[in-house]
């Protein structure tokens, strides 16, 4: 495998006059008051909002476009006793959102159902034969979650069919949006903060964030209390949240931050029976067990068979079931992981060898972006590999999953390529297409595939720099060893939940010796170095980097980039690093 190229660090902030004003004013050390310079807060109220999140703090609903329409179609639904279909996704926001509206609707005495798509029968988005069976059961009333916003063809057909459609999502609207009239005509009410002609003050909600407000609306309307409803579902939106990767901003950091209080001591038997099965029961939840534990497993169900699996999970209120349906979405998940390392090796090998699956050209030494296609991989797993071989590539990735007549794509970007405005250049080639700037998906005709493959590349060069293709971190700033405090450690704490637009901070300190090495975990797949500064000596963890053991001698001064936690073993706290890259001093 050929060599990476050395990332670039980029410090972000010196500890300077600016960073110790805010930290004598907030009463806080230097170093954390980098991190919020950086996060762009300055400002006392928003300094005021993110330090102390609140649940009164959240955005009125009716101040979404359509919001009064969909709660009083709702209502009628709910007085004339009319059955209702929530027709969601499969990833975690689709399910979650699904579930949610299934149980709200259900304690509100409605006789409601649910349609989820299968990735590979159905595909993405609003299914037309979900909507076909949602008029041959008696539905009268079709709710969206987490997709809808392109749905045309399908609103139209609901309105042949007789029903009534609610669409809720938070995607990007395509570029025909204003000019469908006749969409607007076969849907009650689009519910989507990103509609151009919405004045909703955040637009980052997840599909399951912008049920909630659908759901808060509804509650509020039918003369229940609002706070009742956040203790029923508040864990399921911050799920959705922080799983869907939105900006953790504004009202989805309250949202977040309570939520993830909620998932901690939720009461639905299944959540508990999956914290159970991944050995986190009665931890202290963050953001992470949330991304890297939870998460992936709910993701599994609709990744590799279906999603009905994880609904089932969230809906269930029987002890027995959630721990059968918790068991087999571990097992389903340690299935994804075997699906996505055979599929991650065999790109690796395509990419090394210049061809892929399909005979398309691989040019890593010119091309500023990848997209290879294989009769043989899983559709569920493509996104995930994608998002691998970008990072390691630091290109915009693309893996098309080739079927008889056409084939399902999943891409995933770098910082500096927007994808879904790439794929806009591409559409001539392409039978459908959707996402946000950084992850998308396609469909693509076998006969189209060359085309596409280089119009594609030839938009990524026309945009794409020498120097975006070199890999970056951001540090919040540099450390010296009178910092390594576990104060500061745990003054950082407050600023979480970790994720999208609010990451978790990143530091980098000189002149470590490196006092011992190990690889550590299956295989040896991850290094545990162990560093000193005079007479204090940390162990420092470098996930994934196990083949680097070796790589630096016994004594050597090494410049560490990294994140700060603290480790608790038989009951001792102890300061480690997370590392994120090690150079030569």
């Amino acid at each position: 495998m050929r060599q990476k190229t050395q990332r670039r660090w980029r410090i972000l902030r010196r500890i300077d006059a600016e960073s110790r004003a805010l930290a004598e004013t907030l009463g806080i050390h230097p170093v954390s008051a980098c991190v919020l310079l950086n996060r762009n807060l300055t400002e006392p109220a928003a300094l005021q909002h993110f330090l102390n999140p609140s649940l009164e703090s959240l955005h009125d609903p009716y101040l979404m476009k359509d919001m009064d329409k969909a709660v009083a179609r709702l209502r009628q639904a709910i007085d004339g006793q009319e059955r209702v279909m929530i027709h969601g996704d499969y990833d975690v926001d689709g399910v979650a959102a699904t579930a949610m509206m299934v149980r709200m609707l259900s304690a509100l005495g409605v006789d409601v159902t649910h349609h989820i798509p299968h990735r590979v029968d159905e595909g993405y988005g609003v299914s037309a034969e979900g909507i076909r069976q949602a008029a041959a059961n008696g539905v009268k009333l079709v709710v969206t979650v987490d997709c809808g916003i392109s749905a045309y063809e399908e609103a139209l057909l609901a309105r042949e069919l007789g029903l009534d459609l609610i669409i809720t999502d938070h995607h990007q609207p395509p570029p025909a949006f204003e000019s469908q009239i006749a969409y607007f005509g076969a849907a009650v009410a689009v519910l989507n903060p990103n509609r151009p002609d919405c004045g909703y003050p955040f637009k980052g909600l997840c599909g399951c964030g912008v049920a909630y407000k659908l759901a808060t609306a509804l509650v509020e309307n039918l003369g229940h209390p609002g706070n009742a409803l956040q203790r029923a579902y508040l864990d399921l939106t911050a799920l959705a949240t922080i799983a869907d990767i939105v900006p953790l901003r504004d009202e989805n950091r309250a949202i977040a931050q309570f939520g993830l209080e909620r998932l901690s001591d939720t009461k639905k038997p299944g959540l508990k029976a999956l914290m159970g099965v991944c050995g986190i029961a009665g931890k202290r939840l963050s953001s992470y067990h949330v991304g890297f534990v939870l998460g992936p497993r709910l993701n599994a169900a609709g990744r590799l068979d279906t999603a009905e699996t994880a609904l089932n999970l969230l809906l269930t209120r029987d002890d027995s079931e959630a721990g059968r349906l918790a068991d087999a979405l571990n097992q389903l998940n340690r299935e994804r992981q075997e699906e996505e390392s055979s599929t991650l090796q065999d790109a690796e090998l395509m990419i090394e060898s210049g061809a892929d699956a399909l005979g398309g050209d691989i040019l890593l030494d010119s091309d500023k972006a990848l997209v290879l296609a294989s009769e043989d991989w899983h559709m569920g797993v493509v996104g995930i590999v994608a998002s691998r071989l970008a990072e390691r590539y630091v290109r915009p990735t693309i893996l098309i999953t080739m079927g008889e007549d056409e084939g399902k794509g999943s891409g995933r970007s770098i910082r500096a390529f927007d994808l879904k405005k790439g794929l806009d250049g591409c559409a001539d080639y392409l039978v459908g297409y959707g996402g946000h700037a950084q992850a998308a998906g396609l469909t693509v005709t076998r006969g189209q595939l060359s085309q596409f493959r280089a119009r594609f590349l030839q938009v990524a060069d026309e945009q794409l720099g020498a120097d975006d293709l070199i890999p970056v971190v951001d540090i919040d700033c540099e450390l010296g060893p009178r910092d390594l405090t576990f104060e500061l450690v745990n003054e950082l704490r407050r600023f979480e939940p970790y994720g999208h637009e609010n990451p978790g901070p990143v530091f980098a300190i000189r002149g470590a010796k490196l006092l011992d090495q190990c690889t550590v975990g299956a295989n040896g797949k991850h290094l545990k170095l162990r560093v000193g500064f005079w007479e204090a000596s940390y162990d420092a963890l470098w996930w994934r980097k196990g083949d680097n053991f070796g790589r630096f001698s016994r004594h050597q001064l090494l410049d560490l980039c990294f994140s700060l936690d603290i480790n608790e073993y038989q009951g001792i706290p102890s300061m480690q690093f997370v590392v994120k890259d090690v150079q030569p001093s």
